[in-house]
């Protein structure tokens, strides 16, 4: 909202996206209570509106919800599924089959370096790994195993925190070590 990241912690510029969701979703939610064809249609519009976002946002808005309300409004469509008959029952192994494809292509779309592609196409992969996490038998049991959940719930507190460390491993530590004699390979 003010053009410039915290000089504390960069990272934090995600929590200042966070609360402008938040403080909006009174008014996405206006649109759950009407009949289901049209509030999904109406979402999947307003997805793919905002993944346009490089054709209308001004660049000093880029750290703003408009930049990533395509990635919000893909988890209001997804649970919207989920709590309907849409997306009910056991999770079964083609379940799994969306979330795999979409892992698998998420590296070619980031390969195509077309804008366009990639941030049309990926509102809609992470969707169908959020769509097998729930309705695939392999991904439900990896997504359960040991720390995996763990690491989960701790996402963010590593996300704020990995600057920092790894500037301190770059800078203070690996610097001063000359294991292969050329930068890449030592930070490596």
């Amino acid at each position: 909202f003010y053009g410039r990241g915290s000089t504390i912690n960069n990272a934090t510029w995600t929590l200042e996206v966070e609360v402008q969701f938040y403080l909006l979703m009174p008014l996405v939610a206006g649109v759950l209570w009407l009949k289901p064809l049209v509030r999904r249609g109406l979402l999947v519009a307003a997805i793919v509106f905002f993944s346009l976002n490089g054709d209308w946002l001004p660049p000093e808005h880029k750290r703003t919800i408009l930049r990533f309300a395509q990635y919000f409004l893909a988890g209001i469509l997804l649970a919207d599924l989920r709590t309907s008959d849409a997306l009910r029952g056991s999770p079964t192994w083609t379940g799994d089959v969306p979330g795999l494809l979409a892992i698998l292509a998420c590296p070619l779309v980031g390969w195509l370096h077309h804008h366009h592609t990639t941030v049309t196409a990926m509102p809609w992969l992470l969707g169908m790994i959020c769509y097998s996490a729930l309705q695939g038998r392999s991904s439900a049991r990896l997504l359960s195993w040991g720390a995996i959940p763990l690491i989960g719930g701790m996402c963010y507190s590593l996300y704020l925190y990995h600057g920092k460390t790894l500037a301190v491993l770059v800078h203070g530590f690996l610097a001063r070590r000359d294991w292969f004699g050329f930068f890449t390979g030592d930070v490596l």
